[in-house]
């Protein structure tokens, strides 16, 4: 996901991941996608510790 996220980034482009678990939202962020979409199973906690 980070050379995809590097790719984007090379091209100007931000990164949007639709990330519907808990550990593609922890990926997401760990790569450096610029905002995460329909992140429905995700909670508070971790959403404030992945950041």
């Amino acid at each position: 996901m980070k050379l995809i996220v590097q790719t984007a980034r090379d091209g100007g482009r931000p990164v949007v991941v639709h990330a519907s678990t808990p550990e593609g939202m922890r990926r997401a962020v760990l790569a450096g996608a610029e905002t995460l979409e329909h992140c429905d199973h995700g909670t508070t906690w971790r959403t404030a510790s992945a950041r």
